[in-house]
């Protein structure tokens, strides 16, 4: 289950589900892994990317419920693993309530 906050501010904003690991590339001039994601619909991250407002939070949660990562920037996300939502706005908590779990 989803956060409960996630459903207190959900609207019509884009919802992605379960993205994995599609791909796997080595960038030659760096020597170093590019992964590609794909949504439980086979959308890409990369092309998704371009479509999410960039005012608002992006939120990110694993299957059992657990936000994992809160960010506006879009490109600052590793979505393997999560489900990432747009919300307008996030609950108000301190740093303790977030480190212990307030999710």
């Amino acid at each position: 289950m989803v956060a409960n906050w996630i459903y207190s501010v959900m609207s019509d904003l884009q919802q992605h589900k379960n993205f994995t690991i599609s791909k796997q590339v080595v960038d030659e001039e760096l020597g170093v892994p590019i992964l590609y994601h794909e949504d439980e619909e086979g959308r890409d991250w990369y092309e998704l990317q371009k479509t999410f407002r960039g005012d608002i939070y992006k939120v990110g949660y694993s299957q059992d419920g657990i936000v994992r990562t809160i960010s506006r920037d879009v490109w600052a996300i590793a979505p393997t693993g999560l489900s990432i939502i747009e919300v307008e706005s996030i609950p108000d908590v301190s740093e303790d309530e977030l480190i212990s779990g307030w999710c």
